[in-house]
């Protein structure tokens, strides 16, 4: 769930099925209250009957690559995405790529999405 506080893009990692919550920034800020909400809006939409607090875990280890300027965050935000989806370790790309890396997304955009040559299917 991407998130944008004061022209700054960070996300939410939310993983239903494992029951895992992490706020990623490229900057390496925490957001405790942000996971904090966030845990409160799964209790909401879970409900009661469903919601047990002890099964969900808050991952502060999960590491990303460090931004350095001012202008990035949207493509950390979109490639660390990509990559946590697809279970490939962010740390094995690096700021110096995201020239080419916006290429890359433009290029899945203008063929519509990851289907014909960008098919994810083998990865």
């Amino acid at each position: 769930m991407p998130i944008n506080e004061s022209s700054h893009w960070t996300f939410i990692l939310i993983r239903p099925k494992r029951r895992e919550v992490a706020y990623i920034d490229s900057f390496g800020g925490k957001g405790p209250q942000k996971v904090l909400k966030t845990l409160e809006f799964i209790e909401v939409f879970l409900g009661p009957a469903r919601w047990d607090p002890e099964e969900w875990k808050v991952l502060n280890d999960l590491h990303v690559p460090d931004q350095h300027n001012s202008w990035d965050c949207g493509m950390f935000v979109i490639t660390n995405s990509i990559y946590i989806a697809l279970g490939l370790d962010p740390n094995t790309y690096s700021e110096a790529e995201l020239p080419l890396q916006r290429r890359r997304i433009a290029a899945v955009l203008l063929n519509g999405g990851f289907k014909d040559d960008f098919n994810l299917e083998d990865l």
